[in-house]
Parts: C-alpha cells; structure tokens; sequence
C-alpha cells in the first residue's frame, strides 16, 4: 500500500505552528527524521478515517475535510516532535488540539465531508424528500438538522 496523504504538511508547517521551533539536518529529531514522524501519523490519521468511512488517499486541498486533515495531521506530529525534545509541557496542549479535532471528526464525519457514507444526521429537506412530511414536535437547529425530544 501507498503512504497516506500528508496534506501539504512538511517540517516548515511544523515550524509555523510554534515559536522557536528549528528543524534542519542537524536538529533532533532532523529533517528527515520529522518527515518520517509526518508519514507515520499520516498513516495513522488514514486508519482511524477509513474506520469511519472517510477516503482520504488521493484527496485535494479543494476537499472539504483536507483542512481539518491537515490540521490533525500538523499537530499529532508537532506534538511528537516536541515530546522528542523534551517539551512535554508544550506538547500536551497540541495533543489536546488534535484529539479534539479527531474527536470532532469521529463524531460528526458529515460535516467536514459532504460525500461521506455514513449517515448520523439528515437535513429536514432530506427528511421530507424520505417521508415527505414534518415530524411532528420537530424543531430546525440552526445548522437545518432535525430534533426531536432530548437535547442536541
């Protein structure tokens, strides 16, 4: 199998999301070495989406869910890479980021990726088009989802 999408991200990436942080050949982790923890957690970042139905090989910038693809993907491997220079400190808060964001993406897959299979949610006009009335009590969030008793 292909290595997984990196989404554009590089060690340059990485640098712009923390102050001071140098990668160059003669950095630990190097160059080489930051781009090999970027393939890894790609290929991670693949298996956790192709679990919940999300095709992420041979994705475009024009997709919908790349940025937010992009984003886990930079801070999973700033993360990493501050753990390997003993920045713990800085290093779990970018970690809190990209499980929020996997989180984000695991629970609600529809909306970062409109052709996405799996169907937790439908639109009151998808509702219609269904049964071809309203439901009776419904209410329309603002996002246009249906809900019915309970809370959102």
């Amino acid at each position: 199998m292909a290595d997984a999408n990196t989404y554009g991200v590089t060690a340059s990436t990485l640098q712009a999301y923390v102050s001071d942080l140098e990668i160059s050949p003669a950095s630990s982790p190097s160059t080489t070495q930051v781009g090999e923890i970027i393939q890894a957690e790609a290929n991670s970042l693949r298996g956790h989406c192709a679990a919940r139905g999300i095709q992420t090989d041979g994705m475009v910038s024009t997709d919908p869910t790349y940025g937010v693809l992009a984003n886990i993907l930079t801070y999973r491997a700033v993360a990493i890479v501050l753990r390997a220079r003993n920045r713990g400190i800085d290093a779990e808060g970018i970690q809190r980021e990209a499980a929020f964001e996997l989180k984000r993406l695991m629970d609600a897959p529809q909306t970062v990726d409109e052709d996405n299979t799996s169907t937790l949610a439908e639109s009151t006009r998808q509702y219609r088009e269904r049964v071809g009335s309203r439901v009776k009590g419904a209410s329309r969030t603002a996002a246009g989802r249906i809900i019915s008793g309970g809370s959102i």
